[in-house]
């Protein structure tokens, strides 16, 4: 790991005032929602908890830089909650879904964002989603029926907690 590993990582530290990701995911889902409203998008964004702060991680293209996230913060990061625009398909069973192809590429996409928390400790864990709904007007956030659930981004817990 080298610096251009982390270079265009922006990291704002936060003081922790007894703040865990199950009190603060309400509060990131409202500023979410009000964001998406106000910009038409959502920013890549991973709210990173340790013993003395919260952590703001942004960077400004590509996926998530997990090998500069598990650089920085494996062993230190007791929770995450992350916010993300995604491309998916929709599905009433795995073996429905073609994996020959993206989900990015396939015609049948649909564009959401997906807000997905949890500790390192598994005491909680939560995700939502919401399809977005682009028209002439605008465009609009509708919550998934499913789309409240225990799930994580296994890859992000990984490089956070894995020894």
């Amino acid at each position: 790991m080298n610096l251009d590993d982390i270079n265009g990582i922006i990291i704002q530290q936060a003081p922790l005032d007894d703040s865990t990701p199950e009190n603060m995911y309400p509060q990131i889902e409202d500023h979410l929602i009000k964001a998406f409203h106000e910009q038409g998008n959502i920013d890549p964004v991973v709210f990173i908890f340790t013993k003395e702060n919260v952590d703001i991680v942004l960077w400004m293209e590509g996926g998530i830089p997990y090998p500069a996230l598990k650089f920085l913060y494996r062993g230190r990061a007791t929770g995450y909650i992350m916010a993300s625009e995604s491309w998916y398909l929709e599905a009433k069973n795995w073996e429905d879904i073609s994996h020959d192809i993206r989900p990015s590429e396939s015609p049948d996409r649909k564009e959401g964002v997906i807000l997905v928390g949890a500790t390192k400790d598994d005491h909680w864990k939560k995700f939502t989603t919401w399809e977005i709904v682009r028209s002439g007007a605008g465009a609009d956030l509708i919550r998934n029926s499913l789309s409240s659930g225990t799930e994580t981004d296994f890859k992000l817990s990984s490089a956070l907690w894995d020894e």
